[in-house]
């Protein structure tokens, strides 16, 4: 995207200043970054142009910076100013130059450029990467066809994906693709060929993309999911083949049930519920059987080198069906949930599905079953226990203050989330002495709850309040002073720095159980 100079160049004057006079390298290059990220535009009249400027930095680093800024923002007209880099001493800033003249083209014309990069054989460097990725859904499928016949996996991959997506990754093409090295390209290969109904086997799928047949050594930057292959063969099965999957008790059988769950739940929960009430025993035991009809030692096998593979597909058959009755609860599933909580690490999905289940099937006096979760080793089951203890409790407020006592910071994450989604104003005081914690990753969490619900008056005032404190933690004051006084565009882009730094903690708080962010 191209900002115009609609926005007010006064709010970031310093930038071009800093860009074209600032004696230091990196702060020169850092203000490059940060112009970029925000889309300032110092390629015109705003900038005082200085993004052509850089181009003519002593300093490689400030160049690149340049480069990179007009490959993300930069018009037509930038072109002729990174010409001359063409021939620059420096391989670095010659190869950047390249792929920023074919970025910038593939911006304004993106299958005229997409189809010279393909004819052209041209190196996929990260920034052409990175436009291919912008302008995928503005390739037509002769682009996009092309891009199968590249020499990067990366392109051929994106390829596949994008002409599978819309359905016109056809029945000959992808059964040439499930053949490629790439494991990335051949997953999308099969979820072509099970919309065509010609897919082979799940247990098929997953064994060619776990390894090439030909090229077992090969791999890519990227790896592939066969999770994701099968799930998709999964998604157009119907019921009773589904249910023979499930039989088999092999490594696809629980994506076969959650496929049950997720699409036949009305007609097929019942028996989810009762296979889940003998925790899979009669299927366990025909399973079992077959097998010993087939290879009579293989069950000593496993005795004597690890755990059964049927036993570890029955606990993801557990998971799985829990998982599904947590999204469908009824009130005879709380004793299921209750039942099977589990302390142990090997179970944490199903934990936190049974957690899942009782914030919607169970009751206030449920609390001191999960209360001990609380404390997990795991994080993820400690935000799980917190997101439902917040769901059961009748008194909002004392669970509040229990739950921000425990200093923990997957529950922090939970309580700043909920009250977030909530709309809830009152969590603040309760925050409030969290500013100045020890802890660098609480305090921005307090942080990020006041400057997204205080009113700015009421943030100018926690400001001034900390700054009189006598001592204070200069994050907060930091965090604070760019939420009040930053314009709009930065602050948004400052908000957006502070949910990327959050992201590991948002994953583990949300495993298995979306619906929160920051």
């Amino acid at each position: 995207m191209v900002l115009g100079a609609s926005m007010e160049s006064k709010d970031f004057c310093w930038l071009p200043w800093l860009i074209t006079s600032e004696r230091d390298e990196a702060t020169r290059t850092r203000a490059l970054d940060f112009s970029t990220q925000i889309g300032f535009p110092i390629h015109g009249r705003a900038g005082g142009k200085a993004a052509y400027a850089a181009l003519q930095d002593q300093s490689v680093a400030v160049r690149l910076g340049a480069l990179k800024y007009l490959a993300k923002h930069g018009p037509l007209s930038a072109i002729s100013e990174i010409r001359p880099l063409l021939t620059h001493a420096d391989d670095h800033v010659k190869e950047s130059a390249r792929s920023t003249i074919h970025a910038i083209h593939m911006r304004s014309n993106p299958n005229k450029e997409m189809r010279q990069v393909v004819k052209g054989a041209i190196p996929l460097t990260q920034t052409l990467i990175d436009a291919v990725n912008e302008n995928l859904a503005r390739f037509n499928v002769v682009t996009l066809e092309m891009c199968l016949n590249h020499s990067s996996p990366v392109l051929r991959a994106r390829g596949a994906e994008e002409l599978q997506r819309r359905g016109n990754l056809s029945l000959p093409a992808a059964l040439q693709l499930v053949t490629d090295d790439s494991r990335l390209v051949r997953e999308n290969a099969f979820c072509a060929l099970t919309d065509h109904a010609a897919a082979p086997t799940p247990t098929e799928i997953r064994r060619q993309l776990s390894s090439h047949p030909l090229f077992p050594s090969s791999v890519t930057r990227e790896t592939a999911n066969p999770d994701r292959a099968v799930t998709y063969y999964f998604s157009k099965q119907p019921a009773d083949k589904l249910w023979s999957f499930v039989d088999l008790l092999d490594e696809n059988s629980h994506l076969a049930l959650r496929a049950l769950s997720e699409r036949f739940f009305a007609t097929n929960g019942q028996i989810i519920r009762d296979a889940l009430a003998d925790d899979f025993e009669q299927r366990t035991r025909e399973a079992k059987a077959r097998r010993d009809q087939q290879s009579p030692r293989i069950p000593s096998y496993f005795t004597v080198f690890g755990e059964d593979p049927i036993e570890t597909e029955r606990r993801n058959l557990r998971t799985a069906a829990l998982e599904g009755l947590a999204d469908n609860p009824s009130d005879e599933d709380r004793s299921l949930f209750k039942r099977f909580l589990s302390s142990e690490l090997s179970a944490v999905d199903q934990t936190i599905a049974c957690l899942r289940g009782l914030s919607r099937a169970g009751v206030a006096a449920d609390l001191p079953s999960v209360a001990p979760f609380l404390t997990s080793p795991s994080s993820s089951v400690k935000a799980a226990a917190a997101r439902c203890c917040l769901e059961l409790a009748k008194d909002l407020t004392a669970i509040l203050k229990e739950l921000i006592a425990s200093k923990s910071e997957p529950i922090l994450w939970i309580v700043v989330a909920t009250t977030l989604k909530r709309r809830g104003r009152q969590t603040w005081e309760h925050l409030k002495p969290l500013l100045s914690d020890e802890n660098d990753e609480i305090r921005r969490l307090a942080c990020l709850y006041a400057t997204s619900v205080l009113l700015r008056k009421e943030l100018l005032s926690e400001l001034n309040t900390c700054l009189k404190s006598g001592w204070y933690y200069y994050n907060v004051v930091t965090l604070f002073d760019r939420a009040l006084y930053a314009p709009a565009s930065a602050r948004a882009h400052f908000k957006h720095e502070e949910q990327l730094h959050f992201e590991k903690l948002s994953n583990e708080a949300t495993r298995n159980w979306p619906g929160l962010t920051l």
